[in-house]
Parts: C-alpha cells; structure tokens; sequence
C-alpha cells in the first residue's frame, strides 16, 4: 500500500498526516483568480490600427512582361523640319537606326496639297519646306490650310515613313465664303473684293454650276461674267476620276483654294461633295 508523504504536525499536537495535493488545488485557484482579477484591471485589448478596421490586403506588383516580348517605346515627338533634317542630306540610314523601334509623331502647319506620281496624296508642311505621304485619301476632308497638323508613323528605312496617318488638327479653318456672296461682291465692287481676297486661302462653298471639264469646275454660270470657278491641280486619273468627276452640276459642294483674283481660286481641293 502506498501511503501519501505529509508534513509532521507541530510539537504538542497529534502526529497527522495532512495531504500535499489539496493544498496545490487551492493554490492554483488562487492562483487563477488573481490572474483573472488582474486581467480585468487591465481592460480589453487595444484595436487594430485603422479605426477598427481590418487592414486592406497588399495588391500584387503587376507581373513583368512574358520574356522576348518587346516593351512598346513612347513615341518620339519632332516638328517638320527636324524631321527633314534628320532623315534628309544622306542621314537617313542613322536616322533609322535610331528610331526604328519607335513611332515618330511629326507636327506642322498645313500649307497645302499635293499628289505623286502614284497618285498618293501629300501634305505640303511649313511653307511648302516639307512633303509628307498621307494614308488619307482625302486629306482636306481633316486638315485646311492654316491648321496645325500632327501626323503618326513608323520609319521603315533610310527614307522614314512610308505613310503617316493624321491623328490631331488644331487651329482655325480658313473663313468661308459663299460663291453667291462672292459674286454679288465682285459685280458690286471688283477691284475692293479682289484686293480682299487676293493670295489668301479660302473655303467656297456653292452649288456646281457646270460639270467639271479640263482642270476647272464653275460655281456661278461661266457665260455670264463675272464667274466664280476653282482650278485643280492634277493627280493620276484613277485619282482624279474620285476626286474631280464628282463635281457634276447641281450638286453642293465645298472646296478649299487660294484666291487668285477675278472670281478664280487656284491650287483649289474637294473638302466635300453631297449629292
């Protein structure tokens, strides 16, 4: 049997063994309840920082880019005649090199139109110093002379761009002038009106008086002068068949040139043609 190890009893009292484990119940539970007074002394936890507010999860850095995939360039912004300069005067092929991974964004004041030998139009920038190829095929339909054109392409050799496409246009149109008001004007004053009108870019609009024939369509009947007309450059004629056939009699139109005098604009454009 075996027997519980106990504390021998003061001297004069009797010799009991009093039990070791009652005595660490009651500690402990003493024990407990100092713990749990001290614990509600203290109060409750602080809250989290942020009000309370269980902080916001940590967004994942974006991911790179898969490798071999080229990251896009920005664009590189130069005015007309820095672009003339360099891709002119045999630098082309530097030129290229430099700027062969990037778009380049070229912007100019129009001065007017043109065509090459294949019948692609060209914008004529900065006092006719600097011709650009356009994909539009009607480029007056966007830009006028006097506006400033900002033009988007990407050099594909020594020669830079092959075509630039017109992405912004800002600046005021040239002022439009009816071929009804110009005649009137030109009956009741001529000398005045041409010495108003003269070497200036202006849009006539009007209805056909006569169908386009050799280079120039009538806004005013021709056999009762003064006449109002517009003279065109021409292109190819698949291109001129678009652009010029069109102007048949009765239809309104809109057309951009530089008055010459006399009720004539030469060097004149289609803006826009309605049935």
């Amino acid at each position: 049997m075996v027997q519980v190890v106990g504390a021998a009893a003061p001297d004069g009292d009797e010799n009991i063994m009093r039990p070791i484990i009652p005595r660490l119940s009651v500690a402990l539970s003493l024990l407990s309840l100092v713990l749990m007074i001290l614990a509600c002394a203290a109060g409750p936890a602080p809250p989290p920082p942020g009000g309370g507010q269980p902080a916001p999860p940590v967004p994942n850095p974006p991911a790179p880019p898969p490798g071999g995939v080229p990251v896009e360039k920005p664009d590189a912004e130069l005015t007309a005649l820095q672009y003339q300069a360099e891709f002119g005067g045999g630098r082309g092929w530097d030129a290229y090199q430099r700027y062969k991974d990037r778009f380049l964004k070229v912007t100019g004041k129009l001065a007017g139109y043109g065509y090459d030998l294949q019948g692609v139009p060209l914008l004529f920038l900065d006092g006719n110093k600097s011709r650009f190829a356009c994909e539009e095929k009607r480029p007056a339909s966007k830009v006028l002379p006097g506006q400033t054109v900002t033009l988007r392409g990407k050099p594909t050799g020594a020669l830079g761009v092959e075509k630039w496409a017109i992405v912004s246009v800002t600046g005021e149109p040239p002022p439009t002038v009816s071929a009804e008001q110009l005649l009137q004007d030109l009956v009741r004053d001529k000398a005045g009106t041409d010495q108003k009108w003269k070497g200036k870019t202006i849009v006539l609009s009007g209805q056909v008086a006569q169908d386009y024939k050799n280079g120039v369509v009538y806004l005013t009947p021709p056999a009762q002068p003064p006449s109002v007309g517009c003279w065109f450059y021409a292109a190819t004629p698949e291109v001129d068949r678009e652009r010029l056939e069109q102007l048949k009699a009765g239809r309104k139109v809109r057309i951009v040139g530089m008055y010459e005098g006399n009720g004539t604009l030469g060097m004149s454009e289609p803006i826009e043609v309605l049935p």
